[in-house]
């Protein structure tokens, strides 16, 4: 059954190429850690967010047409051009480290029944992996989370879909999914930080039979494993979606 994530609502205003793209922010990212630091666990980080999407709302409002990094604090790029293009973003929050704190998801529009344009022009749904069942996961979404903004030990980071496709299962894992390749990522409770749990590929040979990759721990290096166990794997991670409760920016 799905779980109902209820958005906190204290916050009213208006994830990486091939590798995960997360950071520290500037000064204002800084400023926060320091209040951190002085209200202990008395912190409401929903509070926090705030500014992050004040900025994005200013951002669609305003006339510029092309991204200025020193004039934004928090914009991602891509989604600069995005919001300009859709004329507006959306925001939710949900806890998906467990620890009691949420954590702030931007998303942006887009086209359940062709993603392969949400990604890029030339990408269609062709890749998927004709021979292998996997688990069907009902998605009918309007919008799809592509910015993650977590505190980690470093203070506030994130983690971009960019030309992947981000889902958020019921069991705060991360999946990140393109044409041959799969990561799934998770937010640790006790330390906040971004961990890789998996990444499979799949490569199609010039025999046209499918091979199945998974990278091995603590290297950059995949190997090749059975389909049972690709298929396996997958799965694992394929619980229901996260039910999210976007609220506009405009």
């Amino acid at each position: 059954m799905k779980k109902k994530v209820i958005v906190q609502t204290a916050i009213m205003f208006g994830l990486a190429c091939v590798t995960i793209v997360y950071g520290t922010q500037c000064a204002a990212m800084k400023k926060m850690v320091d209040k951190v630091e002085a209200q202990g666990e008395n912190w409401d980080r929903t509070e926090e967010y705030r500014a992050v999407i004040e900025e994005y709302e200013l951002m669609l409002k305003s006339e510029n047409e092309g991204f200025i990094p020193n004039k934004w604090e928090y914009i991602y790029n891509a989604l600069f051009y995005i919001g300009k293009r859709d004329g507006i973003l959306y925001y939710a929050l949900a806890d998906l480290s467990g620890d009691g704190y949420p954590e702030l998801i931007i998303g942006r529009k887009w086209d359940t029944k062709n993603w392969g344009s949400f990604l890029c022009e030339y990408l269609s749904l062709s890749y998927r992996e004709e021979d292998v069942a996997l688990k069907t996961v009902e998605d009918t979404s309007t919008v799809r989370p592509y910015v993650v903004y977590f505190w980690g030990e470093n203070g506030m980071e994130f983690c971009t879909c960019n030309e992947y496709k981000m889902t958020i299962y019921e069991n705060r894992v991360i999946e990140l999914e393109k044409p041959y390749m799969r990561k799934y990522l998770e937010i640790q409770q006790d330390t906040g930080s971004l961990m890789c749990r998996d990444t499979l590929k799949t490569i199609r040979e010039m025999n046209n039979k499918v091979a199945f990759y998974k990278k091995e721990k603590n290297s950059d290096k995949f190997k090749e494993i059975p389909k049972k166990e690709y298929i396996e794997s997958v799965n694992n991670y394929l619980l229901d979606m996260m039910e999210l409760e976007w609220i506009a920016i405009v």
